[in-house]
């Protein structure tokens, strides 16, 4: 029969294996948490600035164009990653700022646009704000809308929406979330604010079947899912365990020699005092014996 191989995972082996991977879990748990919190800041950020136009709108019996109009500069100005803002009484955009490159935008009605009612349609009935998207923007390019819901007088009737359209790859870019950064491959999930029940928007979709670390972002209305996995896997904690053992053997042998030389040198400090009791007890004993020879 032939022999078993020994088992080079011993116990030791195995404990440093899964204490790598507590700690690189841990760290990967860390910077993942650090991306949440600057994607929720700086969505906040910015859709908070709506509340004041909100307001104005809910108790103005009409419209002003001179008002309006420097109320949505202002927003647009003061906040961040804005491609536009606009006013859709009977949900039909009727303001848009910055009207340059929007134009297209003017006169649509939501419930004429297939891709983009639902979300709106749930906005109304929910009356609660909501960040809906990624979605493809009729003016080009990709945003996320936040959407409003106003209602006007104690009846609380529907009057229309306030819309306001980020820059998702601005927005990206600012808290510096990309398919892969610092070694971590990451992907965001939830279109329209449907958490892990949403489609995947960024990054790889297989994160969300794979052993991933997965946070909540939360946002208006909703939230995405955040997933995260290092580019080389979990398993490579070999990599990170011989540089360990290494180390740990340089201080095994660094203790056994200091511990070495310390036990020399007192065995010979007490060699030393054992010489020089045995020379102090001949010298006496030599002394001795001239004396008697003498008398």
């Amino acid at each position: 029969e032939h022999e078993q191989p020994a088992d080079v995972h011993g116990p030791i082996v195995r404990l440093e294996q899964e204490n790598a991977l507590r700690e690189r879990r841990s760290n990967v748990v860390s910077e993942v948490g650090e991306l949440r919190a600057r994607l929720e800041g700086e969505l906040n950020a910015t859709l908070h600035l709506t509340q004041g136009m909100v307001a104005y709108v809910s108790s103005s019996a009409s419209l002003e164009k001179e008002v309006i109009g420097p109320m949505l500069k202002t927003l647009y100005d003061h906040g961040r990653h804005i491609r536009n803002i606009g006013l859709a009484p009977g949900n039909r955009l009727s303001y848009i700022h910055p009207l340059v490159g929007n134009e297209k935008a003017i006169g649509l009605y939501y419930p004429d646009v297939r891709e983009q009612w639902p979300a709106v349609e749930r906005t109304i009935r929910e009356r609660k704000p909501r960040l809906a998207g990624p979605v493809k923007l009729r003016q080009g390019g990709i945003g996320l809308i936040y959407r409003v819901p106003v209602f006007l007088g104690e009846k609380e009737d529907y009057w229309g929406l306030l819309s306001m359209v980020l820059d998702v790859d601005a927005l990206y870019a600012s808290v510096g979330l990309a398919p892969e950064r610092n070694g971590l491959r990451l992907a965001l999930r939830g279109k329209d604010g449907m958490g892990a029940e949403g489609e995947a928007f960024f990054g790889d979709p297989a994160l969300f079947t794979a052993d991933s670390v997965r946070v909540q972002v939360n946002t208006p209305g909703g939230n995405w899912e955040l997933a995260a996995r290092p580019v080389t896997g979990w398993d490579n904690s070999q990599r990170s365990l011989l540089p360990r053992l290494v180390v740990g053997l340089v201080a095994a042998l660094t203790g056994l020699t200091a511990y070495l030389l310390l036990a020399f040198a007192t065995r010979r400090e007490q060699l030393t005092r054992q010489l020089e009791k045995a020379r102090d007890a001949a010298e006496a004993a030599n002394r001795a014996k001239s004396k008697f020879v003498a008398n």
